[in-house]
């Protein structure tokens, strides 16, 4: 029973180390239609969090509500450039609960994500 328990923290605890090495895949479509694509790599309280678009590492903080499904979302790099985005379209996810299907970019002052962006909700690998 007790090596069942410390197998079971070894599994968990790699699981979680290993999971922070897959990146969210965000895509969208910019105002004039065309394609977008960036990965998200969630960093935490020492590390920054991180987008790659177009093989260019973006540092910063990523900003939402962790008890509100549908509020608004955003980006600061460490730069000071940001982008928000407020949700636009809701549904229920697979278990029935709210959650934000598609975002609109609001406010951007990131040159590959301008004002009017659509944001698909990522999808799990």
């Amino acid at each position: 029973m007790k090596i069942n328990f410390i197998r079971a923290s070894i599994v968990t605890l790699l699981f979680s180390i290993l999971g922070g090495c897959f990146p969210a895949e965000i895509k969208g479509k910019t105002p004039s239609g065309d394609a977008i694509k960036f990965l998200f790599y969630t960093g935490g309280s020492k590390l920054d969090d991180l987008i790659i678009y177009n093989s260019v590492n973006y540092f910063g903080k990523a900003q939402y509500q962790i008890d509100d499904p549908v509020g608004d979302v955003g980006f600061r790099i460490n730069t000071g450039d940001r982008v928000q985005a407020e949700c636009t379209i809701k549904g229920v996810d697979i278990i029935g609960n709210i959650e934000c299907k598609l975002y609109t970019v609001y406010r951007s002052s990131v040159s590959f994500i301008p004002v009017d962006t659509i944001i698909y909700r990522p999808e799990m690998f």
